[in-house]
């Protein structure tokens, strides 16, 4: 069998039916790929909807488990997985026509570990959003065979989602990587870095394959605590990976840039209101992983915020968070 497709659904109902529909525009005979639909405690009619499209393909297979995450559900997956090549895939999104089997096919004839395409994001009805093409920097590096220390540096480019890559299985059973079940958060991020640096034989291919859908809400106001201890799980991870001496220092100064870029989304949710009461446990805790200095990296706004950390570390939060107050003042006083 050619590949896995593995897709953990959770109250997808909404969107898996045009997710599964557009595995079979891809070119590809049935006999030659497999789907396992992870089902993660579905409270909709998700399930329903994967049942009536597997009476019409004998290829789909339906796994259930309790609620144990996304993480959990594609380590579950790849335990069934039976194929060559393994793709993940979320249960709100799509493919493109006929373009997964234009990236295995190159994948099958390069004998690559780790292929990589490019996503075109989309909203909530599937239209496609302006601007959402930004690979222009990627492109200098299109077919070239890398290996995993140069793939990272100069592909990924802060898009760390598994959902665009092409996973030979036995690289993936050989590094022993999985995901993090702890994480529901950054998940993605965490296993590409770990897994990326045992690739001998990696290859960016620009073809637009995958649909991204766009949800309304700020990424704010869909945190939660949870999601906060994910990030400093995820910050460990990779404060580990940069400080293995054995690997190429440009893969580990990069993975100290991606640190900032994690290390902002917090720094972002702990200087608003609703999560600056509980900032004390999180800096207690940012202080025992000592991760400072950080790389200034990103816009000024980003750059002059991680620099005042580095520079003051809880006093700049309270700073920070002072300044917000005040603007957010002047702004509803008007």
């Amino acid at each position: 069998m050619r590949l896995s497709v593995i897709i953990p659904v959770y109250n997808a109902g909404r969107y898996i039916g045009a997710c599964l529909q557009s595995l079979y525009r891809q070119g590809l005979e049935e006999e030659d790929f497999e789907v396992i639909v992870v089902d993660d405690g579905s409270r909709d009619d998700s399930l329903i909807q994967v049942g009536r499209l597997s009476a019409f393909h004998s290829n789909i297979q339906i796994m259930t488990q309790k609620n144990q995450g996304v993480s959990a559900a594609r380590n579950n997956g790849m335990k069934k997985a039976k194929g060559t090549y393994i793709y993940f895939m979320d249960a709100d999104d799509y493919l493109m026509d006929a373009t997964l089997g234009q990236l295995l096919a190159v994948a099958e004839a390069e004998q690559l570990e780790v292929v990589r395409g490019e996503l075109v994001e989309v909203d909530q009805e599937g239209r496609f959003l302006r601007d959402s093409l930004r690979f222009e920097q990627r492109k200098a590096y299109a077919r070239q065979l890398m290996n995993g220390f140069t793939f990272y540096e100069n592909i990924f480019q802060g898009a760390f989602y598994c959902w665009l890559l092409l996973l030979k299985r036995d690289f993936l059973e050989q590094s022993l990587v999985v995901f993090n079940e702890q994480l529901a958060f950054l998940e993605d991020e965490d296993f590409i870095t770990r897994l990326i640096v045992f690739a001998r034989k990696a290859m960016y291919v620009p073809v637009v394959f995958y649909a991204y859908r766009q949800h309304s809400a700020s990424a704010v106001a869909t945190m939660n605590l949870k999601k906060l201890q994910d990030i400093l799980l995820v910050l460990k991870s990779l404060k580990a990976c940069a400080e293995q001496e054995k690997w190429e220092i440009h893969f580990r100064k990069k993975v100290r840039t991606e640190m900032s870029e994690v290390f902002y989304i917090l720094l972002v949710c702990l200087i608003s209101p609703a999560f600056y009461p509980d900032r004390k446990i999180f800096l207690e805790q940012l202080r025992a992983l000592k991760i400072r200095p950080l790389v200034l990296t990103g816009n000024w706004k980003k750059r002059e915020r991680l620099c005042l950390f580095n520079l003051g570390g809880k006093r700049a939060v309270r700073l920070l968070y002072f300044i917000r107050c005040m603007i957010n003042k002047l702004l509803h006083s008007r």
